[in-house]
């Protein structure tokens, strides 16, 4: 027996009544590039969802740039975001949203990770080439020659703190011989 995957309705393809078309477009200013959400704007920073259209559709609070590419160009891939191509977060242009994986739409932006990423070199100034540069348990990328360099000075106060650890035993020991005799 088998059985049918239902994706959730924020996936699927939207079809619009002409009340609803009438409706979303009279919020949409159409220019020659962006289509700007002309609706409620979510106010604020990235963190937040700062810039964003939202809308009340059908009983529930959505995105209007996710509804227009429903309504205009069909089901968004379930592992799938879309990426504004034209970086306005108002824009609802269904020419401009791209649906791309979470990871590719961080790497697009101006995060601090998409910033990391694009680095050539690390904060000293040696190259982040294959060869010279190391991703840890967290998927970091790292140069080889700084944590060589780290690991080296971590060793060397390692060893300077068991020596002074053994000369401290030592002087105690002797002091304790002194005591005793």
């Amino acid at each position: 027996m088998r059985f049918a995957i239902r994706l959730p309705d924020r996936f699927c393809a939207i079809s619009l009544t002409d009340e609803e078309a009438v409706r979303i477009e009279a919020s949409i200013l159409r220019t020659d590039g962006c289509w700007h959400w002309l609706g409620c704007v979510v106010p604020g920073n990235l963190g937040n969802g700062g810039g964003y259209g939202t809308v009340s559709f059908r009983g529930e609070a959505i995105r209007p740039h996710r509804l227009c590419y429903r309504a205009w160009v069909g089901a968004i891939p379930e592992d799938k975001q879309l990426d504004h191509l034209c970086r306005n977060r108002a824009c609802v242009n269904p020419a401009h949203l791209e649906p791309v994986t979470q990871r590719e739409n961080i790497m697009r932006g101006q995060s601090p990770p998409a910033q990391a990423n694009g680095r050539t070199c690390c904060s000293v100034g040696h190259e982040l080439t294959p060869e010279n540069t190391y991703i840890d348990h967290h998927g970091d990328r790292e140069c080889r020659t700084c944590r060589r360099e780290w690991s080296a000075r971590l060793t060397k106060r390692r060893r300077e703190a068991t020596a002074a650890r053994r000369a401290a035993r030592a002087a105690v020991d002797a002091f304790d011989k002194e005591a005793t005799r």
